[in-house]
């Protein structure tokens, strides 16, 4: 009778151990030791992290005596060695940041990144930047006065990070993407930053593999910058960033890609007929290398319409309708290379645009 009571009590203990692990993460699962077999990791005891060996069942427990918390951002190979490597994101007693701390459970070590400049770190992403192996950590950190410090990436391949900054222009700092823009091995970190004024600074992109970073503006005209799509325009190596900018009056100024390969951009505008203009999607309308950019615009006394533009040529074909009209469907639809735009109009009926073959059609309605 004691035995089985015994082993009620043991069976409950384990159950509530299991229960509480779920409870404060479900598991994830990946390969972490690069035996082939598939492993769960999970917060455990609030600053704990903890892999349930695949096939064995083994719980291997990770920990610091400065973690009071912790929370896995991700579970990716970081280091370059077979074997998932787990990044953690740890604070401590005092709730402070502790650090960025890596696990790689194939050695069963664990790295520290910190910085006494670092007193709120933020992971964007993890993602190979160096183009060496393993993914690098793309960080935005403030410091001790809540203002930035840098756009740091730690790369635990070779156990360092690189900052970044432009301390006497870098104010704020916001990534609006990480992709490979320059056409070189390893994704490249698209910034929008604003200097000390809160004005519009720069559309700039790092390229980690070679330390350095680029900056594009057009102080002149450009007061504020919204990315709108980061993606190849003119069929060349690399990503194009697609922007759209207004001057010091607030109004339209152009959309302009960043050729980032080149080092350059194009400016599009049509003061003729665009007045107020919004993009609505950057994709192959003509069935030529690159995505086009499909503009909506408008015009005090003018007719609105729908214009694409045609980055690898550097030019657009506007399309003119009768009165207000809304998109419904960017897609292709006869089979041809190219997506049609297909749009209601406020009047009543539908108007297919054919970029393809620069053909406007009425039909009957949108797929």
């Amino acid at each position: 009778m004691r035995t089985l009571i015994v082993r009620f009590i043991a069976i409950v203990f384990v159950f509530a151990c299991l229960l509480s692990l779920s409870f404060q993460e479900e598991a994830r699962a990946a390969d972490t030791n690069g035996d082939g077999l598939v492993d769960q990791v999970a917060i455990c005891q609030a600053n704990k992290v903890c892999v349930t060996r695949g096939g064995s069942g083994q719980v291997i427990t990770y920990s610091d005596p400065n973690w009071n918390s912790v929370s896995i951002n991700s579970v990716k190979e970081t280091n370059g060695v077979v074997g998932d490597d787990i990044v953690v994101v740890a604070t401590n007693g005092f709730g402070a940041f502790q650090c960025i701390c890596i696990i790689h459970d194939r050695t069963g070590g664990i790295s520290q990144y910190r910085d006494p400049q670092w007193s709120s770190v933020s992971i964007n992403t993890v993602v190979d930047t160096d183009g060496n192996a393993g993914a690098d950590v793309v960080l935005v950190v403030t410091n001790s006065l809540g203002t930035f410090q840098c756009i740091c990436i730690i790369h635990d391949r070779v156990g360092s990070f690189a900052s970044y900054r432009d301390s006497a222009n870098w104010s704020s700092v916001t990534i609006a993407n990480v992709s490979d823009t320059d056409g070189n091995v390893g994704a490249d970190v698209v910034l929008v930053t604003t200097n000390s004024s809160g004005a519009f600074w720069c559309v700039c992109v790092i390229h980690d593999r070679a330390g350095t970073f680029s900056t594009y503006r057009d102080s002149a005209n450009w007061s504020s910058v919204t990315v709108r799509a980061v993606t190849d325009t003119d069929g060349t190596a690399g990503a194009d960033i697609v922007l759209l900018a207004t001057n010091s009056a607030g109004a339209f100024w152009c959309v302009c890609i960043i050729h980032d390969r080149t080092g350059g951009f194009v400016t599009y505008r049509d003061f003729s007929n665009w007045g107020t203009v919004s993009i609505n999607s950057v994709v192959d309308t003509n069935g030529v290398a690159g995505a086009d950019v499909i503009v909506i615009f408008a015009k005090v006394g003018g007719s609105p319409g729908i214009s694409m533009i045609h980055d690898p040529s550097q030019n657009w074909q506007n399309y003119f309708f009768p009165g207000n009209f809304t998109v419904q469907t960017v897609q292709n639809t006869d089979g041809q290379p190219g997506a049609e735009v297909c749009s209601s109009l406020q009047l009543g009926g539908f108007i297919r645009i054919t970029d393809r073959i620069s053909s406007q059609q009425n039909v009957a309605a949108c797929p």
